[in-house]
């Protein structure tokens, strides 16, 4: 199997592709847009992004992007970060990282570099090859980059959390069967932001015993003012807890996507730790 994942080689995208799919090909992408357009032309057979992150929550970006495409979200997995410090030296000048890995670091950054220049970079992984010795120059990243690009960990383990998992979802073509437990990622737009009406759509879910794991609110691009709302629901989209709940919503929305009812992963039990 192919999996299409934002490279280069040592991104936390890569390491996740490695840990969920042992065996497959990973086809590097330049963009999380690139991987989804490599799936939609047959260069991939699915793609692996990065959702949510339990510390910084949501990845905006990502959850556009899913509106976008027609594929389906077909398996999540759960990934422990475990962000080091990698340069060529201990006298450090300049931190270069992607803004999330960034953000899980930052009060430990402010404590042990106060001085040091903080810079965002679309890709913590190409940045690596272009660090040179005696500049002063880290990044933040997997510590398999300090393998593959002859990097020293200076800082093991830099994030400000203990526990930081990220959430990555696989999107595919083809719809999953019932496998365990599922949940469903549904995003809806209502057709009134008169109060109470986001509290009248997601009673729909508990009056039946479906539990949302997650609800958030994006802003709708083509309607300023408007938001789209986003949700898992615990449970597959065939389930008739679920019809009912889904066919009480389509009377309180102008647009409703089901992006697809995969296996549930746990936040608590992630992998590679």
């Amino acid at each position: 199997m192919r999996i299409a994942y934002l490279g280069p080689e040592g991104t936390w995208s890569w390491h996740a592709a490695r840990i969920s799919y042992p065996g497959s090909s990973l086809v590097a992408a330049k963009s999380f847009t690139d991987a989804i357009m490599m799936v939609e032309s047959d260069q991939a057979d699915c793609c692996m992004l990065p959702v949510e992150n339990s510390v910084e929550g949501p990845v905006p970006e990502v959850l556009d992007l899913l509106l976008s495409t027609p594929l389906l979200i077909i398996a999540e997995k759960m990934i422990c970060i475990k962000n080091s410090l990698l340069s060529y030296s201990d006298h450090v000048k300049r931190i270069y990282s992607h803004h999330q890995a960034l953000a899980q670091c930052r009060g430990k950054i402010r404590r042990y570099f106060p001085n040091a220049e903080v810079v965002e970079v679309n890709s913590t992984a190409s940045m690596a090859s272009s660090i040179s010795a005696g500049s002063g120059d880290a990044i933040i990243g997997s510590r398999d980059l300090a393998s593959l690009y002859g990097l020293k960990v200076i800082i093991e383990n830099l994030n400000d959390y203990p526990v930081n998992v990220t959430r990555f979802i696989t999107l595919g073509n083809a719809k999953i069967g019932r496998i365990g437990e599922n949940k469903t990622t549904i995003s809806f737009l209502l057709t009134s932001d008169a109060p109470g009406s986001l509290v009248e759509a997601l009673s729909l879910f508990a009056r039946r015993g479906i539990n949302l794991s997650m609800v958030i609110s994006r802003p709708e691009k083509s309607d300023p003012g408007s938001y789209r709302f986003f949700i898992d629901a615990e449970g597959d989209i065939s389930d008739p807890p679920m019809a009912e709940a889904m066919n009480g919503l389509k009377q309180l929305c102008r647009d409703i996507t089901i992006k697809g009812s995969y296996p549930k992963a746990s936040w608590k039990k992630p992998d590679g730790c």
